[in-house]
């Protein structure tokens, strides 16, 4: 009976493993001062930590004098080194993008912060469909602990 029992176990943590492993890193989640939501994961990887998922929610952006929300995500893991971690993105033409996004952060304990500026001719906002308009968010503050 015990064999039967710890055989069970051993298939049960076997079936659970994967899904836990698949889920694996630290989440963080945030907001930014004024409005919007943050949220990503830290991951250690074999090459080092890395900030992956990285997605932001109903930031407010300023076109030509009226306020409107943009939302998104990077699409690739972002190198963390000393606790800290930098990046940009664009959309286009590299030397003359459609839109930008510059990604600074530092990580402690449990908390994160750094800031986040989205701008560019063609910022997606709006809702559903979305629209394209020339916005800047500023350099916005974002804090965010798991």
């Amino acid at each position: 009976m015990q064999k039967l029992t710890l055989l069970v176990m051993v298939a049960a943590l076997l079936l659970v493993a994967p899904s836990a492993l698949a889920g694996g890193g630290k989440k963080y989640e945030g907001d930014f001062s004024g409005s919007g939501s943050v949220s990503f994961k830290v991951e250690k990887r074999q090459d080092g930590k890395k900030v992956v998922n990285y997605k932001f929610r109903d930031l407010v952006v300023n076109c030509g004098g009226i306020p409107k929300l943009t939302s998104g995500s990077l699409l690739f893991a972002v190198s963390v080194n000393k606790n800290k971690f930098e990046t940009r993105a664009v959309v286009g033409n590299p030397s003359d993008p459609k839109s930008s996004l510059s990604l600074k952060g530092e990580l402690s304990k449990r908390k994160a912060n750094g800031t986040l500026r989205v701008f560019g001719s063609e910022v997606t906002v709006g809702g559903d469909p979305p629209e394209r308009d020339e916005c800047d968010s500023g350099k916005t503050n974002w804090d965010a602990s798991r």
